[in-house]
């Protein structure tokens, strides 16, 4: 496990990088998703955004392809976004518990929470 963590944690240090809308990059195998930022920044505009027109669409999209994967490790851009220091000083603490980095409800909650602070905004904006 401590190899797999080491792997996700250089993958999210050396490959994520911010575009117009965020990039999640699917690694060849399964059970380790880096996830990338899906937060609207403040003053972001879903609708009528003439520098990015299609946001909202790129963020429904990003929401769409998240959905669809299924990690067992989550690990996200920021360690406050996935929990890293709760998880690692239970790790070290070790006691035989379940390995902590092992979150799939963890990615879910997140995906959940981001996504739903989306369409409200999105709701907000049009007027719903």
């Amino acid at each position: 496990m401590r190899r797999a963590l080491l792997l996700s944690l250089t993958l999210a240090v050396t490959v994520l990088v911010h575009a117009q809308q965020d990039s999640t990059w699917r690694q060849p195998f399964d059970p380790v998703k880096v996830v990338g930022n899906v937060t609207i920044n403040e003053g972001v505009h879903l609708v009528s955004n003439k520098r990015v027109p299609a946001i909202a669409d790129h963020y429904a999209q990003t929401f769409r392809v998240l959905h669809g994967l299924k990690p067992d490790v989550f690990v996200a851009q920021h360690g406050t976004v996935f929990g890293l220091e709760a998880k690692a000083e239970r790790a070290r603490a070790g006691g035989g518990q379940t390995n902590p980095f092992v979150d799939p409800d963890g990615y879910q909650r997140f995906l959940d929470r981001s996504e739903q602070a989306y369409l409200k905004q999105l709701r907000a904006e049009q007027g719903k």
